[in-house]
């Protein structure tokens, strides 16, 4: 992680042991942020700083500071930002594009006077290697191949193909009686018609 020009080793004050704690495992590549709470006092509001832990001592990254008697409560230091609501006594870390290297033990803090700083939360940092697909991108994928699949013909319940057997049956059965009257007709119809060229010759009676 790069960290500022100067990174002074912080002391804390207090028991480490006591202080909550949380892990979190990332991505290489992708980004981490972490939430400290604290209890908001009257009066100029304390510098707060985030750290790496080595051999009890914490290296500042990052931490808020006073310009011209101007609390400045949002600072970025390389890949690193920190911003400390005063008026709900929370402090945000974002830490954007993990390195493998970044893994380790952090604090965030709050200065108790020049020397030292009161510990308000570890966090144990572990950043594993793999190619980082954001969440936004692979939703969007997902959502694509879903309306490129084509739709399937949901199949017939069983009452609908008895239903269609049965109507296909009465419009054939209507078909047959149609053509067997067609045929009925035409064989009445011919029987009437008188036989042309043929002619009943009357023979004299013989004495």
């Amino acid at each position: 992680m790069a960290l500022p020009p100067s990174s002074p080793l912080l002391v804390f004050a207090g028991l480490q042991a006591q202080i909550p704690g949380a892990e979190e495992s990332k991505r290489e590549g992708s980004t981490l942020f972490v939430q400290c709470r604290y209890t908001t006092q009257a009066g100029f509001p304390s510098q707060k700083t985030w750290c790496r832990l080595s051999n009890g001592f914490c290296e500042a990254l990052v931490e808020t500071t006073y310009l011209k008697y101007k609390y400045i409560n949002q600072v970025t230091a390389g890949r690193v930002t920190i911003e400390d609501d005063i008026k709900h006594g929370t402090i945000s870390i974002t830490i954007r594009n993990l390195q493998v290297q970044d893994s380790g033990l952090y604090a965030c803090a709050s200065s108790h006077n020049t020397d030292t700083y009161i510990p308000l939360k570890k966090i144990s940092l572990n950043v594993f290697k793999g190619e980082y697909v954001p969440l936004h991108t692979n939703s969007s994928l997902v959502k694509k191949e879903h309306h490129s699949l084509p739709r399937a013909i949901p199949p017939l319940p069983p009452h609908s193909s008895v239903n269609i057997f049965i109507l296909l049956s009465v419009v054939l059965g209507i078909l047959l009686i149609l053509a067997l009257i067609s045929m009925i007709t035409l064989y009445i119809k011919k029987c009437r018609q008188p036989r042309r060229g043929m002619w009943r010759l009357e023979m004299p009676p013989m004495f």
